[in-house]
């Protein structure tokens, strides 16, 4: 499947509302594609506790529940196609899932295609100032607290390096 179709798929998913005063669901959309071609969809789910989970978590967890663990391709979206690099904590969980899945494609930007394991050992993208809007806007995404590098490897806001947004991003 082409990451066009897989854009697709993730946004048609998205669906922003409250479920209550500390939780709202459906900011951002995820798509995964398994090895034998099923795509498995999943959003996001923000509370006021923390207790929440990004759309890539809620994907991989509907991939295991139907028997599978290895990821081909993935994206994340919001309500506008914006294209989300999964956090930290999500590069995390799916690399745990299944060691093939290092070599997992992520969409993170528009035409730009990274494996997992890239991501996890690099951080993905650094801070630049001149990047392109479309580009920052995606760092600004990962500058939020549950996608913060090690406290001081110069990466998405951490030690002398620190990447700060002047505006906030919204729910994962």
């Amino acid at each position: 499947m082409e990451f066009n179709e897989l854009v697709v798929l993730a946004k048609e998913v998205v669906l922003p509302r409250k479920l209550s005063e500390g939780a709202s669901c459906g900011t951002v959309g995820a798509a995964l594609e398994s090895t034998n071609g099923e795509v498995f969809r999943g959003i996001c789910v923000d509370t006021t506790s923390s207790c929440g989970f990004c759309a890539e978590h809620a994907a991989a967890a509907t991939m295991l529940t139907a028997g599978h663990n290895v990821v081909v391709k993935m994206v994340a979206v919001n309500e506008a196609g914006q294209i989300y690099p999964p956090c930290g904590r999500c590069r995390e969980f799916i690399s745990l899932l299944s060691p093939d899945n290092r070599f997992c494609e992520v969409l993170v930007a528009n035409d730009t295609v990274v494996t997992l394991e890239e991501l996890r050992q690099t951080g993905g993208p650094k801070a630049d100032p001149w990047a392109p809007s479309e580009i920052q806007d995606q760092r600004e995404r990962l500058v939020d607290d549950h996608a913060l590098g090690s406290v001081d490897d110069g990466v998405w806001g951490a030690g002398k390096n620190a990447v700060t947004s002047p505006k906030p991003r919204g729910p994962c």
